[in-house]
């Protein structure tokens, strides 16, 4: 009963912004592809994140269509040094195993690894992690706010 109510709220909320979304879709795609492809190019090298890497990151989310910012406005968490939390989180022993799990779509390494991500970074909660959890899985996942 509660998985028709949610997609009947999900059918309803896409019929309503949709023509929205289409208007800012690509443009606000192409930024995340960026995003995305930088960071998988990073640590299929096994190279470190900098705060570099982290202010290129934060440009290219500051630089998508103005109806679709708040999308990724918890890509650095909040009350912190974005940068930082950038770099912490790219760089914790987990995220690469994430990536990989995402990859391949294993959904329970997925949850098991964004937990522990969770208890070992500071200052990364939920809402940043399922900001890039949809970065990386748009088809699969979308952020959250407020939990």
């Amino acid at each position: 009963m509660g998985d028709l109510k949610l997609n009947d709220v999900l059918r309803k909320l896409k019929e309503r912004h949709e023509v929205e979304w289409k208007s800012v879709e690509g443009e606000f795609m192409e930024k995340v592809d960026e995003i995305r492809n930088l960071v998988i190019e990073k640590v299929k090298k096994g190279a470190l994140f900098t705060e570099e890497d982290a202010e290129k990151i934060l440009n290219l989310s500051k630089n998508v269509p103005e109806g679709s910012k708040f999308l990724l406005r918890y890509i650095g968490s909040v009350g912190s040094d974005k940068k930082q939390v950038i770099v912490n989180l790219l760089s914790n022993e987990y995220f690469s195993k994430l990536i990989e799990a995402l990859e391949n779509e294993k959904h329970e390494d997925i949850k098991a690894l964004a937990e522990k991500i969770i208890q070992s970074t500071y200052n990364v909660k939920y809402t940043t992690l399922t900001t890039w959890l949809a970065i990386f899985k748009p088809d699969l996942f979308m952020p959250v706010w407020g939990i």
